[in-house]
Parts: C-alpha cells; sequence; structure tokens
C-alpha cells in the first residue's frame, strides 16, 4: 500500500473517531498492514466505518482479523480457480505433450487418474 493511500484513510479514520488513532497507533497500525493493497485497506477503512459506532472505534485485533478475513478469501478464490483449471481441456503446448502421454485425456484431473493407475499398475507389476 502506498504512503499516500495509508495517509488518506487514517485521516478518514480519524475523523469518525477523533482521540483513537493517534501517533503510536498509526505506527503500529502502518507496520500490521505492511503489504496489504491499496483497495483493500480502503475497503477495510470503509467497513469500519460503515459499521461501527462513533463510540467504538476499531483495535488493533480488528485491523488484523479484517486483513486475515481478507486474504483467506482471495487465498480460497485462487485454490477455488487452480482446481476448475483441472477439469478443463488442455490448452498450448501442455496439450501436445499431454495428448503425447496420456492420450484420449481431456482434462488435468483425467491425466492424473491415468497416472494413478500407471504407478499403481508399475508397483503391482514390480512387487510380482
Amino acid at each position: 500500500m502506498t504512503r499516500e493511500i495509508f495517509d488518506q484513510q487514517i485521516q478518514r479514520l480519524q475523523v469518525r473517531w477523533r482521540n483513537a488513532f493517534d501517533r503510536e497507533f498509526v505506527s503500529l497500525l502502518a507496520n500490521r498492514m505492511n503489504g496489504i493493497s491499496n483497495d483493500d485497506f480502503v475497503e477495510i477503512v470503509n467497513f469500519f466505518i460503515g459499521n461501527r459506532p462513533v463510540s467504538k472505534p476499531p483495535l488493533m485485533q480488528d485491523f488484523q482479523d479484517e486483513r486475515i478475513r481478507r486474504e483467506r478469501q482471495a487465498f480460497n478464490r485462487d485454490v477455488a480457480g487452480a482446481a476448475s483449471a483441472m477439469d478443463r481441456p488442455w490448452q498450448g503446448g501442455l496439450q501436445a505433450f499431454l495428448a503425447r502421454e496420456y492420450p484420449g485425456c481431456k482434462t488435468l484431473n483425467e491425466a492424473v487418474e491415468v497416472q494413478i493407475e500407471k504407478n499403481r499398475i508399475a508397483r503391482a507389476m514390480g512387487g510380482e
């Protein structure tokens, strides 16, 4: 996150909760939010401003929990995307390799299943 975005969002928080965000808290928050995207930090601040009363400013743990929640959502989206890619027909240079090594397979999942069976057969034959 850029310093400019961070400072803008801190100003918004300070307007909403006048005495809650002193210099030391802001310094700790900057360290805790290091590496988060501009958009995510803006959304976190928007969430707190929109969902918390003026009498209850967010604490450091609230920021951390919200960051973790967003990172978990992004991770789960990535995992779901990778899993769905395993069931899509192959594309590009990988398609030629897999078509040669695993004829008849249309997806990576199918090729994985074929390889699992090849491994089982090899183990069975090696054990005889």
